[in-house]
């Protein structure tokens, strides 16, 4: 499914609780298996697959507004 993307400055961080996920970042692609923690700006367009059904894959999304000062 796709992401929001979301204002710039913003962080995203991807936990994969368990199973496996693919995630697209623009035209990059990452594999995140359990355990794993993948960073990246939450502005760029982005989507995530759970590679083993979403019934046996579980992650956590955490954006990180950063203000601007």
């Amino acid at each position: 499914f796709a992401g929001s993307p979301h204002p710039p400055g913003t962080e995203e961080y991807f936990y994969c609780m368990t199973g496996r996920f693919r995630i697209q970042v623009e035209d990059i692609y990452y594999t995140v298996e359990a355990g794993n923690l993948l960073c990246f700006d939450g502005h760029l367009r982005h989507y995530y697959a759970g590679m083993q059904g979403f019934k046996q894959s579980t992650g956590l999304s955490i954006v990180v507004q950063i203000p601007r000062v």
